[in-house]
């Protein structure tokens, strides 16, 4: 309603915006808004109602009660609520699998289904709220699992491990973007274990790598050098090389250590240069298990931001979005977390214009694309706009509210980020 009754008075947004500003001085109120957030009460991508003092001023315009205005956004449909428990019994199932090995025979046509329902879902990954992903990647293990005893060739049983693995790789990855570290953490080990078994290279090192980025993310940066060091050591060149070596500079990125942070980063651009053996995990399945140059550069770019050399955080970053659009791919999971970390880096070089026209391509992203390391970034950002030299600042202030309104929007109805530390991420 809110979106009819704006365009029945032939109002654009800056003219609601101006209105609703004027209202709420009228009210004795200090409350403002910006178009991008009038957008998206227009556009219904809240969950729930604006603050009391806006839904006043709102009541106050249209003489309406503001659930009425805002009805539709309410009425929209919502994907199935997942509790904790249903994360943990996944965790659970993960290594409860990787205890039990037996052994019969099934056709190829089943093997080729199973391949493809795990490159289905790690290209779909970047496109998809990580709760679905989630459900189909349970779905699709159990499938799998239950295979096991039909099978007595040796080939189809390596084959079943190595799916089994890379879904549980997938589940390490969405359990960690859906806020569950330890859960994600308990995947990623099993996903290693069933590499470990078959003595899947690549598997081993994106799982040790996997394990290295909660670790740090988790405030364990040297736990995190140790794993990115092992996943090393399972690749000579290639792909899986440069994805453990970047992530060993974000670790130690953590550690403030920029010596070494800059020695990681110098071997990864040659280990991008040195042919590695071909692996049907990084090379073969892609999507989320791939880390190509935009993603090489974007956690180049994080490093530095954590080390806050913002002119080579803006310089990496802007590069990896310029890869990004060149190349056409529209990842709604790493593009998202670039521009949070640009934004960032203006703040850093005092550029308030800069981070909001970063955080304009943020903003209204999708509630089920609002996964971990974006809610991790955006308290970054919001603890750096509270201050100086932002503090008192109108348009900072403005900013610091629609941060805090879309982190408060979980990524799934019962699912919602646990309370971390303040350390930046």
């Amino acid at each position: 309603m809110l979106a009819r009754l704006t365009a029945e008075r032939h109002w654009t947004y800056a003219d609601a915006v101006q209105d609703f500003g004027r209202t709420a001085a009228g009210l004795g109120l200090k409350h403002t808004v910006s178009e991008r957030q009038w957008a998206r009460w227009c556009g219904g991508d809240l969950r729930s109602l604006p603050r009391p003092g806006c839904c006043r001023v709102l009541e106050h315009m249209f003489k309406v009660p503001v659930e009425t205005l805002l009805r539709p956004t309410f009425a929209a449909s919502a994907p199935q609520p997942m509790d904790e428990g249903a994360i943990r019994a996944a965790a659970d199932e993960s290594v409860e699998h990787l205890a039990r090995i037996e052994s019969a025979t099934i056709g190829p046509a089943t093997l080729e289904q199973l391949h493809d329902d795990v490159v289905r879902l790690a290209r779909g990954y970047a496109a998809t709220p990580p709760w679905e992903i989630f459900l189909q990647a349970v779905r699709a293990r159990r499938r799998t699992y239950a295979l096991l005893d039909q099978v007595r060739q040796p080939d189809q049983l390596r084959d079943l491990h190595l799916i089994l693995g890379q879904l549980c790789g997938i589940l390490a990855s969405t359990s960690f973007d859906l806020g569950h570290e330890a859960e994600a953490e308990r995947h990623a080990r099993a996903a290693w274990g069933f590499g470990q078994h078959i003595g899947h290279n690549g598997l081993r090192a994106w799982a040790r790598g996997t394990q290295a980025l909660i670790a740090y993310w988790a405030g364990r940066p040297r736990d995190a050098v140790g794993l990115a060091r092992a996943a090393q050591t399972y690749v000579r060149g290639g792909t899986g090389l440069v994805r453990a070596v970047c992530i060993e500079a974000r670790a130690w990125s953590h550690l403030a250590d920029r010596r070494n942070v800059e020695l990681a980063l110098s071997a990864a651009k040659k280990a991008r240069d040195v042919d590695g053996d071909y692996d049907d995990c990084h090379d073969g399945v892609g999507g989320e298990f791939a880390f190509d140059p935009a993603r090489q550069a974007r956690c180049a770019g994080s490093a530095y931001l954590q080390l806050g050399d913002a002119d080579a955080a803006i310089n990496e970053t802007a590069g990896a979005l310029a890869l990004y659009a060149e190349s056409r791919h529209e990842s709604l999971k790493v593009i998202p977390q670039a521009y949070v970390d640009l934004a960032a880096a203006h703040l850093l070089r005092r550029s308030l214009d800069g981070a909001q026209d970063a955080l304009g391509k943020v903003l209204a992203l999708p509630m089920g694309h609002r996964i971990n390391g974006l809610i991790q970034r955006l308290e970054t950002v919001g603890r750096l706009l509270g201050s100086e030299p932002y503090r008192d600042v109108k348009a900072a202030l403005t900013l610091s509210e629609e941060i805090a309104e879309f982190i408060a929007a979980p990524v799934t109805p019962a699912i919602t980020p646990r309370v971390r530390s303040g350390l930046p991420r």
